[in-house]
């Protein structure tokens, strides 16, 4: 059931009871987290990159790797080539990468 939610609409669930909030953070402790194109805002980016257990991110609608992020190995590589992904999966992938804080300059511009 969770997984038919939008990121936003589980957070805001862990947010109103106990019970959900134990689902939703059992949810969210998985090793790959499913987000749809609507999840890919700042906010949702930014708590994405502190989920300490992500080891891979599907993303809805991405066409590169079948819109899936093998996150233990991009934070391994020093240089990541995001020509061919998409708004919503390159936005989570700053985040990922260097954290949020840091990427809005590089997702603003177009580098340093």
């Amino acid at each position: 059931m969770l997984r038919a939610l939008s990121l936003k609409s589980k957070r805001a669930a862990a947010c109103s009871c106990r019970a959900l909030r134990w689902h939703v953070g059992m949810h969210m402790a998985q090793p790959t987290l499913h987000v749809r194109i609507e999840d890919a805002t700042f906010e949702n980016a930014a708590f994405v990159s502190r989920l300490a257990h992500l080891q891979a991110l599907h993303i809805e609608g991405e066409l590169f790797n079948d819109g899936l992020l093998n996150i233990a190995k991009l934070r391994t590589l020093k240089r990541i080539s995001v020509g061919a992904l998409q708004f919503e999966a390159a936005l989570f992938l700053g985040s990922l990468r260097m954290g949020l804080r840091d990427a809005l300059p590089w997702i603003a511009s177009d580098g340093p």
